[in-house]
């Protein structure tokens, strides 16, 4: 936990400790945590640089305001009857890839004004 609070402050970022071990102990209870606050006080950048500091993948998605399904991010079926994937599908076959097992990977989802954190494994 140390490692990633000095990596996190040699990037010039300053988060409470406890932040930091809360978001560590968020993500290893369920690994689905949301991130909720005043815009732009470092919830993504958090995020980011801890990804960073354990070496995993990381991939930033921004959606509509006025996003209401998953279609978006998972992928639709147009008019013709073909697949057409979503913005977060290649990043999820990567992380699925077997080599890949032991590799986090964070993906952030940023609709205005809330953001979600989903790590794929």
């Amino acid at each position: 936990m140390e490692l990633i609070k000095e990596y996190i402050a040699s990037k010039s970022f300053s988060y409470d400790g406890e932040l930091i071990e809360n978001f560590y102990l968020s993500l290893k209870s369920k690994p689905f945590v949301i991130l909720a606050g005043t815009s732009g006080t470092g919830k993504t950048r958090l995020v980011r640089l801890f990804a960073e500091a354990i070496g995993a993948n990381y991939k930033l998605v921004s959606v509509r305001p006025d996003w209401s399904d998953s279609s978006d991010l998972f992928g639709h079926v147009n008019l013709k009857g073909e697949f057409v994937p979503g913005a977060i599908i290649d990043y999820i076959n990567e992380a699925a890839k077997p080599e890949n097992i032991n590799i986090p990977y964070f993906l952030c989802v940023i609709p205005i004004m809330c953001y979600f954190l989903i790590t794929v494994k």
